[in-house]
């Protein structure tokens, strides 16, 4: 299914205004006759892609098209006007009926077509679906919208609002895109999913060392600066060690590292108050079985022990809790941190990379096995774990959810589809704006399972300079408020015409500079250039400008 021709005759600030998607047709609506016929002339500019462009100023109407578009799938709808496609498999014109507008409209077309008016179900028929794939954040975030059944959200706003099973599907997206993608693997990119094991935070080795120092004129000095040093060295231990890396040695490292950060939360889930958790770390601390071997059998036990004592010694307990409700919170800790331990060490062993106290992997299984253990840890360990995307900037991350989006829908089951991508260049370098559609159309050409057909919106003129003049729709709201088309520049257009003419700007120089620029130019003509301008003259970086304002 390819997308022709959208006539919006009532939606939100558009009034009767029609556009044109496909380079195979030419369409006209004129005194109500809709005029269809071949274009003979269309050239394969772009190796096989089907691509469109809306460009205008925000508010020209852009959002508003692609919102018809989309809601054209709504069984019912308040808007009005119609969208022509071609079934390119019958070779046969469709135009959708939205409010029943096309009783008043006759058409002449150069192919046999035929009428719908439920857009949705006629799509379902044909396997044809609507993917939005864009960076934008969600504009429905506070509005409650009906989910269209034939519209595929893949938009960053959407995948924010991921949860649970949904958000492990996105993460899988992404890895298999990067695993399996030779587009990718042929431009040398590598990106992985990476795990930083922290040490205690500075808070908490803060507090350690208070509770250190507040026993320093009870217990003598020796055995105080060895406690001291064995909490910072093994604290600081690599959890990853190449002389000795084995299932305890890193167990045993995990539980050093965050055992205090679990004592400090016991008063947060009401296993003891600040003093007693005070005091239990102390006990931790002179205990030679935190130097030995940690292990969840002898820690419990000596916690159950010490409270039964630390209750006698205050006389009138500030609490009395069950033990069971101790064994079960530690058990969660200690098994939280062993089921981490056994999947990064089996992992690793079978060739994901690791180094001091990081952990790579693109492995799918492998990295929500470990956020899933991460997940059932305490809340107050979260700052010792840190994880996500390694090897790109914010920008590149923006790029990849596009591409690795577009590559979820051609591998998986679509046919057919239309692909919005409203905003393309936010977030994208100029230099990754610059060959936008190149790699598109290299992505087309490895990737042409499916028949898509994309339509971007952008207010970057290095992306709609490589499209064809044809291939834009150049918006434009003028005093009346009602959109309308005017004439677009695109390829072979140089960008500074790009910038005024295709953008809709009224200069190229930032509007600072130029107020500047227009009070020198006016000075000048006045002779009464000041030191201070002279100053600000010599900074200008075109040197002819500058000469022209410095000569008397």
């Amino acid at each position: 299914m390819e997308l022709v021709y959208v006539f919006a005759l009532e939606h939100k600030i558009l009034n009767g205004f029609g556009a044109k998607f496909s380079s195979n047709f030419d369409v006209s609506v004129t005194d109500e006759v809709i005029s269809i016929n071949r274009n003979t002339k269309s050239v394969d500019y772009y190796d096989g892609l089907s691509i469109k462009a809306i460009v205008g100023k925000n508010g020209a109407g852009k959002s508003s098209l692609l919102d018809f578009i989309e809601e054209s799938c709504n069984q019912y709808t308040e808007s009005r006007g119609f969208i022509i496609w071609h079934d390119p498999e019958r070779d046969e014109i469709i135009i959708h009926d939205i409010g029943r507008t096309l009783y008043t409209f006759s058409v002449d077309s150069c192919l046999q077509f035929k009428i719908v008016e439920n857009n949705s179900a006629f799509f379902k028929k044909n396997n044809h679906k609507i993917y939005k794939v864009n960076n934008l954040p969600s504009n429905d975030l506070f509005i409650k919208k009906r989910k269209k059944k034939n519209v595929v959200d893949l938009s960053l706003g959407a995948q924010g609002k991921l949860k649970g099973k949904g958000r492990a599907n996105n993460l899988k997206r992404l890895l298999d895109f990067f695993n399996d993608s030779e587009w990718l693997a042929n431009k040398q990119a590598k990106y992985t999913y990476t795990f930083h094991f922290n040490p205690p935070s500075t808070s908490i080795n803060r507090w350690v060392e208070q509770i250190i120092k507040n026993e320093e004129e009870y217990v003598e000095s020796d055995l105080v600066i060895r406690v001291k040093n064995q909490f910072e060295e093994y604290t600081n231990q690599d959890v990853f060690n190449e002389e000795k890396n084995t299932i305890d040695s890193i167990s045993q490292t995990l539980l050093r590292r965050n055992i205090f950060t679990f004592i400090n939360t016991f008063p947060s889930i009401h296993i003891g108050n600040r003093k007693f958790t005070d005091e239990f770390c102390l006990h931790t601390l002179f205990d030679s079985r935190y130097c030995e071997s940690l292990n969840y059998e002898d820690f419990v036990g000596d916690l159950i022990s010490f409270k039964e004592k630390w209750n006698i010694d205050n006389k009138k307990p500030d609490y009395s809790i069950d033990n069971d409700y101790f064994r079960f919170h530690c058990a969660r800790f200690f098994d939280s941190i062993l089921s981490l331990t056994e999947i990064v060490y089996y992992s690793v062993m079978n060739g994901n990379v690791r180094r001091g106290n990081e952990f790579n992997s693109n492995d799918y299984l492998v990295v929500v096995s470990v956020l899933h253990s991460l997940s059932a840890l305490p809340s107050g360990l979260a700052n010792n774990f840190r994880y996500g995307w390694e090897g790109f900037s914010t920008g590149e991350l923006a790029k990849l959810n596009l591409f690795s989006s577009i590559y979820n829908i051609v591998s998986g089951d679509a046919i057919s589809g239309l692909v919005i991508i409203d905003e393309v260049d936010l977030f994208l370098h100029p230099e990754w704006q610059r060959s936008f559609v190149s790699e598109l159309i290299s992505f087309n050409k490895e990737y042409n399972r499916a028949k898509l057909q994309f339509l971007i919106t952008t207010h970057s003129p290095l992306i709609i300079g490589d499209l064809l003049s044809d291939d834009i729709i150049s918006m434009f709201i003028p005093d009346n408020g009602v959109p309308l088309k005017i004439k677009p520049y695109g390829f072979g257009t140089e960008i500074t015409d790009a910038y005024v003419l295709g953008m809709h700007i009224q200069s190229t120089f930032g509007e600072h500079s130029r107020l500047k620029l227009l009070e020198l130019i006016d000075k000048k003509k006045r002779n009464e250039i000041s030191e201070d301008d002279k100053n600000l003259i010599r900074m200008i970086s075109n040197q002819e400008l500058k000469r022209n304002l410095l000569n008397d």
